[in-house]
């Protein structure tokens, strides 16, 4: 497997049947958008996050169920770890291809509309039951509109 990242729009939307069934899930909906960071830096690849918290697990339990949060990395350190600005965690994409990614992530970190460091923001993260937990989304290929929202 070439550790160069496909470009472009991946989505997951779950089900409400798919979401009753995992009670400790917090994501309703999550894309992953990833591009070529500029001409001077080919080998780094941005990503732009954004999610739909479902109104269940810590995330309602938080106060933050329903909200559309953000974030922002890069693969900096290594091709297949990408890191957040202000300490905000990381994912690792363990598998990818044209059709699909699959991530896991120990504590990335999601916050408001704002984009800044401050400490005033919706702050929570990906991770199920324990914030800071292991958990893996696998998100689909889609049409880089479906990352527009």
């Amino acid at each position: 497997m070439s550790e160069r990242l496909p470009l472009g729009c991946y989505v997951r939307d779950y089900s409400l049947q798919h979401l009753q069934a995992h009670p400790d899930q917090v994501v309703d909906r999550i894309s992953l958008d990833f591009s070529q960071l500029d001409d001077l830096t080919r080998d780094i690849t941005a990503v732009d996050v954004e999610v739909l918290l479902a109104d269940q697990g810590h995330a309602a339990r938080e106060g933050y169920g329903g909200q559309r949060v953000l974030q922002s990395a890069a693969n900096f350190m290594s091709p297949l770890e990408f890191h957040t600005d202000c300490d905000g965690g990381s994912f690792a994409v363990i598998r990818f291809s044209l059709e699909s990614v699959l991530i896991e992530t120990t504590g990335f970190r999601l916050i408001g509309d704002d984009m800044t460091c401050v400490d005033e923001f919706v702050e929570t993260d990906l991770s199920e039951q324990v914030p800071g937990s292991p958990t893996r989304y696998l998100l689909y290929r889609a049409e880089d509109a479906a990352c527009d929202w």
